[in-house]
Order: C-alpha cells, then sequence, then structure tokens
C-alpha cells in the first residue's frame, strides 16, 4: 500500500490561508508587477540638513538638493505609485497614515503633518544682476509631495532651505525651514 500526499493547493483553506497570511505590504501595480515594501517609512527631518550655519554660501541650494535626494532618494518608489496611494486613501474618505496602518505599515514613528515624497528636491538660484554690482541673491530648494495627515490632500511644493544675501541691507541668511519628509522603503 503506498500513502500519497493529498493535493490541498486548491481548496477553500489552502486558498484563504494564502490570502490572508500575505504580507499586505505588497505594492501590485494593476495587476501587472508587485513592489515588495518594508512595513517601516523612511524619514528626514528637515532639520538634519547639515549645510545651513546662518551664513550665506554660493551652492547651498544644489548642496541642500543633493543631500536631500542622496538620503531619500534610493528609497523612493515611483511619483505614479505614490499619486495612486493617495487617490485610493482619498476615495476611501480616509488620511494617507490610516490606509497605511490598515494594512501593515508602521507610521508610529512619523511626525504628524510628515510630507509623503512625490519628487526628487530641485534648487532655485536668483540673482539681481550678472554683474559685479550684483544686490541680492535667493537660493531656495524645493521637493513635492503629499501631507499624510490630511483626509483630501492635494500635492504641494515644500521648501527645504532658504538662503541669500542683500547687500541692500548688507545682511545674509541660510537656514532650513522645519519639516518632514517620509517615503516607502523598497524591501
Amino acid at each position: 500500500m503506498t500513502i500519497t500526499k493529498l493535493d490541498a493547493s486548491g481548496t477553500i483553506k489552502a486558498v484563504y490561508d494564502n490570502t490572508f497570511n500575505k504580507r499586505r505590504t505588497i505594492l501590485v501595480d494593476k495587476g501587472h508587477t508587485e513592489l515588495r515594501l518594508s512595513p517601516f517609512l523612511g524619514g528626514l527631518d528637515h532639520k538634519s540638513e547639515p549645510y545651513h550655519n546662518g551664513k550665506y554660501r554660493s551652492n547651498a541650494a544644489e548642496q541642500s538638493a543633493n543631500w536631500f535626494n542622496n538620503r531619500i532618494g534610493s528609497s523612493q518608489i515611483n511619483a505614479d505609485y505614490v499619486h495612486d496611494i493617495v487617490n485610493y486613501a482619498k476615495s476611501k474618505g480616509v488620511s494617507v497614515r490610516t490606509l497605511l496602518n490598515s494594512v501593515g505599515f508602521y507610521t508610529k514613528d512619523i511626525p504628524a503633518n510628515a510630507t509623503m515624497i512625490t519628487s526628487g528636491a530641485w534648487k532655485d538660484v536668483t540673482n539681481s544682476a550678472k554683474s559685479i554690482f550684483c544686490l541680492y541673491c535667493y537660493q531656495k530648494t524645493y521637493y513635492k509631495g503629499f501631507n499624510i495627515d490630511s483626509v483630501n490632500p492635494s500635492e504641494d511644493t515644500i521648501q527645504l532651505l532658504d538662503c541669500g544675501y542683500n547687500k541692500w541691507k548688507a545682511d545674509e541668511w541660510n537656514f532650513i525651514k522645519a519639516g518632514y519628509a517620509t517615503s516607502f522603503m523598497k524591501n
């Protein structure tokens, strides 16, 4: 007598177990591909940017954008995915944080009103003139994203750095705007 193992892969119990024991932090792109995400979101406090010290620097905006992109960019998922997730949360009438918590993401360490990133940082530099008589220069760094605690968020442009000088007022500055950026981490 030969004992064979029963193939139960097609039973209701097997399908149920397979469905409910799967990680819920897998992003499925309209049924075509899947992307495994860490249940922990990446985060970056604006104030941890090391290049702000109150003094004007000619390359401050570029340094700030590079710092931001190097810290958060490698873990960032495609902006289209973030838009899809935000739109899904909007359709359910909940915040992105509430949606993420309900499917198994851990957001307890993410501060209130953090920004879910949809773009890398870029610089914006304005000079008053291209001569020796340049009287002012403004350097700013921005990125885009959604507030994860807003129920119906819109994509906002977030300012990271404000740096410049104004010779008319004999003034210079270099500071970081308060804020917190967060992104999905690939697993």
